[in-house]
């Protein structure tokens, strides 16, 4: 039942944006099927388990993945234990509490960022991702039938920021439409960056879930960009487009350099970021607790029953529903979807990953 509920969203979803198009006439067809088609391609490859199979086919993928992060996190320890004098993860029983309490965000997530964007940068030097996204690139060119320049940016989102993605197409920029424009933007925040990425996985959450939702995302994108804004020109680089990603340093070495440089300036906006969101949240948050509290909305010990979370569950509960989210998930749900729209996605993860913890009194089903 909840597969026909996720079925129904995907229509209304797609219904939504054609209500929205700006040229509903315009609308290319074989797009809109064609990126439905890599979604469910990609989702298959990782997450469909045959019959007679015990795991999915992209089990490997995502046991892969996560082994990866999670040794990833006791390398960034040895460079944090140095240079901070704590341990991230596991910490140090022979240190007094006060020294303990660093064992925070601040000093367990926000190095993965640093890492991994030098790494990433490593990856770019060597040319690794650049295959990888062209491979991709080439995938949602031919099944889409958009342009070289979008389908590249679409593919680079997956891995990179929504700064760094136009890069890649830099040159085209100037000349393209206002159609490739707004798939470039819708891309951008239809995915996840490499550094992001990192910091999502130090805060519980699944890494190959995360890769395998960027993935699908990718062609998602392109999807509702087209239906919301179809072409009506002709793109110059409708065929086949040359990829322009410079290699950052003139060695290894720089460019692992280079890279930790941009994972510090990204660590500290998202430690920037986070110090303001959370606090301003907490002051609407009271703020609504205090109007409920004047309406005479409390509880028996006379505590405000109004809330910021419980405002935005009720919100985008329905939204939730049509995702395929079990009813009794919701409202947690749209709480994160809430959080997501009026804040960012950095606090949503936040907030997910306190409920993912063991002590939580939030029990999510696996499915949500």
């Amino acid at each position: 039942m909840l597969r026909l509920t996720s079925l129904f969203g995907l229509v209304v979803m797609i219904g939504l944006a054609w209500l929205l198009s700006s040229q509903r006439r315009s609308i290319r067809w074989r797009i809109v099927f064609g990126g439905l088609f890599l979604q469910f391609g990609f989702a298959g490859l990782i997450l469909w388990t045959p019959p007679g199979l015990s795991a999915p086919i992209g089990s490997w993928l995502n046991e892969g993945i996560d082994f990866f992060f999670h040794h990833l996190e006791s390398f960034v320890a040895k460079g944090a234990g140095f240079l901070f004098g704590i341990f991230p993860r596991d910490g140090d029983p022979e240190l007094p509490p006060p020294i303990s309490l660093l064992r925070s965000f601040a000093f367990g997530v926000l190095p993965t960022i640093i890492v991994f964007s030098s790494l990433m940068s490593v990856l770019y030097y060597f040319g690794v991702m650049q295959a990888i996204v062209k491979v991709m690139a080439r995938a949602m060119q031919k099944t889409l039938a958009v342009s070289g320049a979008e389908s590249l940016a679409a593919a680079a989102n997956v891995f990179v920021g929504h700064t760094e993605a136009p890069l890649v197409i830099r040159p085209y920029i100037d000349t393209m439409t206002g159609s490739e424009l707004h798939a470039v933007m819708v891309g951008g925040f239809a995915t996840i960056s490499g550094g992001l990425l990192a910091a999502y996985a130090g805060m519980g959450i699944s890494p190959g879930h995360l890769v395998t939702a960027s993935v699908i995302s990718a062609p998602a994108a392109l999807l509702i960009s087209k239906v919301l804004r179809p072409e009506t020109e002709t793109p110059q680089t409708m065929g086949s487009v040359e990829m322009h990603i410079p290699r950052k340093g003139v060695n290894v070495i720089e460019a692992a350099a280079i890279g930790a440089t941009d994972g510090m300036k990204l660590a500290l906006n998202v430690a920037a970021m986070l110090l303001a969101f959370l606090a301003l949240i907490a002051m609407v948050d009271g703020a609504v607790g205090g109007i409920g509290w004047l309406l005479g909305f409390r509880d028996a010990s006379g505590a405000p029953t109004w809330s910021l979370a419980t405002g935005l569950g009720y919100a985008f509960a329905p939204v939730a529903w049509l995702m395929g989210i079990e009813s009794s998930d919701c409202m947690h749900a749209g709480e994160l979807l809430g959080l997501k729209t009026v804040a960012n996605e950095f606090i949503a993860y936040e907030q997910l990953g306190r409920w993912l913890r063991p002590d939580s009194q939030v029990e999510l089903s696996p499915r949500s």
